[in-house]
């Protein structure tokens, strides 16, 4: 058996590889060593990971070539034990593998013992990883992802905060106090310091949005300003408990926080200001935390024009598009290749307590979009409609989800190439989203279209006049190819 595993060729070894990560869903893995002399013990999450390891493990030959499979994605946790178990990996040939490196901070609860001090949450031997992410010659990929519903009483109330600003010695004094505040502080000075030019892609997840004494510094700019990839997601929701409906019926609802919209008119200084090189940007929001310039209470839209100058793929989640939206893409023509909308949607106004209006309808922006002659772009993609989770303030009788699915059971049964564009409210009590079903029904079918088609059609001939100019220029020199 071994021996026949060993007779394969290189490439049919990748091949099975890659048939076993098919199913997972993002194709990391939890690699965990011990850090005993010698001695390691790997904890894998996903099945498909799971596999390779086992069919690593029939043979010496193929544990070698899987390596770059096995260990291409790590997570490191603020933990002593998992510091010590990503050091000895390092001390190790597998550390040329490691393309990509998750660190997932969970913050302190107040009832876990083990989370009193600071170096209880950020030991010394994550700080020296984070410190010196130089030492990893092939990473590509950083994912920050900050877990902050354990530590929700402390978070909950410095986001609920209605003066919403906080000055530089107050924010010092939060992360001198605050563990969780420290943390957040730390790992961003940490990775900021010597991360290795290798790194290109940078995800940022569950961010809290409040302000940080690193955002802005000199370090962190001159670190942003090396990345290609950039994805932001924030953390925004934050419940205020129990309300009751004009039915006496109990409903828990949402509020966005004051700090969401005074955090965003912040997020130029913060970040975009200094992604000079960025090719790929995502920033994402959620159901209670919407991005545009209609907030609760106001902000303006956080993209100028001289943003991102090189930007060739864009998406957008949760974002009220409006007018300074398409000012900041035609800005971009000569350089956008890919719209991505996720759960974006057209905002509508409140004229009575019953009828909501839409100023405007997606045709209308597709043809003013077209219009302007995007030359670069030659794709655009509206993402299936997904719930961010927890229960929503919005229509009872809709089920945004079940709404997805009809139309697009019906889609493919009609062979057609229809897409579902969201409407939505900002709910003026709370500031968070209502979807707005009667308008996305009315709009399914109709007149939306005409406009998507139109759209389609300058994309069609970017994609052939971009075809062509790869055939005519085979016979030369590839690298000299204009792309719009």
């Amino acid at each position: 058996m071994l021996s026949r595993f060993s007779n394969l060729s290189h490439k049919r070894i990748l091949h099975i590889a890659d048939l076993l990560l098919e199913d997972d869903d993002d194709g990391s893995a939890e690699d965990r060593y011990d850090g005993k002399a010698g001695a390691q013990a790997t904890e894998l999450t996903y099945s498909g990971e799971q596999a390779i390891f086992n069919l690593s493990r029939t043979s010496t030959f193929l544990y070698k070539f899987l390596s770059s499979y096995l260990f291409r994605n790590i997570t490191l946790r603020n933990s002593a034990k998992s510091g010590q178990a990503v050091q000895y990996l390092c001390s190790t040939s597998q550390i040329a593998n490691i393309k990509t490196l998750h660190f997932k901070g969970k913050t302190p609860a107040k009832e876990e013992e083990d989370f009193r001090t600071f170096e209880s949450i950020f030991p010394a031997e994550v700080n020296d990883i984070l410190s010196n992410l130089s030492r990893f010659p092939c990473l590509a990929t950083l994912i920050i992802d900050f877990d902050v519903e354990d530590h929700w009483t402390e978070v909950f109330y410095d986001l609920w905060r209605f003066d919403t600003s906080e000055g530089e010695e107050e924010i010092k004094k939060a992360e001198e106090q605050k563990l969780w505040r420290a943390l957040i502080k730390k790992t961003l000075e940490a990775i900021s310091t010597t991360c290795s030019d290798s790194v290109r892609d940078f995800v940022f997840k569950q961010y809290p949005i409040l302000p940080n004494s690193v955002l802005g510094s000199v370090p962190f700019n001159e670190w942003l300003g090396k990345l290609e990839s950039f994805r932001f997601e924030l953390y925004g929701r934050c419940s205020i408990g129990q309300q009751t409906d004009a039915l006496g019926v109990m409903n828990r609802r949402f509020h966005m926080t004051p700090q969401f919209p005074t955090y965003f008119d912040k997020l130029d200084y913060y970040f975009l200001d200094a992604i000079r090189n960025v090719t790929r940007l995502a920033i994402v929001g959620d159901e209670q935390g919407v991005i545009g310039r209609t907030f609760w209470p106001p902000a303006r839209f956080p993209l100028r024009t001289t943003h991102v100058p090189k930007l060739k793929e864009l998406e957008l989640g949760y974002f009220s598009i409006q007018a300074d939206l398409l000012d900041f893409l035609v800005a971009h023509s000569s350089t956008l290749e890919h719209l991505i909308f996720n759960n974006s949607f057209l905002e509508c106004t409140q004229n009575s307590e019953s009828s909501c209006v839409a100023p405007g309808t997606w045709k209308s922006w597709f043809q003013d979009y077209a219009s302007q002659g995007p030359r670069a772009l030659q794709r655009v993609t509206f993402l299936p409609y997904r719930e961010t989770g927890g229960p929503l303030y919005c229509s009872k009788e809709f089920n945004l989800s079940i709404k997805q699915s009809q139309f697009d059971v019906e889609r493919k049964a009609e062979m057609k190439k229809h897409r579902m564009f969201l409407y939505g409210m900002i709910e003026p009590e709370c500031g968070t989203l209502v979807w707005l079903n009667h308008i996305i029904t009315q709009r399914l079918l109709e007149e939306d279209l005409d406009g998507w088609y139109e759209l389609m059609a300058v994309v069609t001939r970017n994609r052939e006049r971009v075809k062509g100019e790869w055939i005519l220029d085979a016979s030369g020199d590839v690298s000299n190819v204009r792309h719009g």
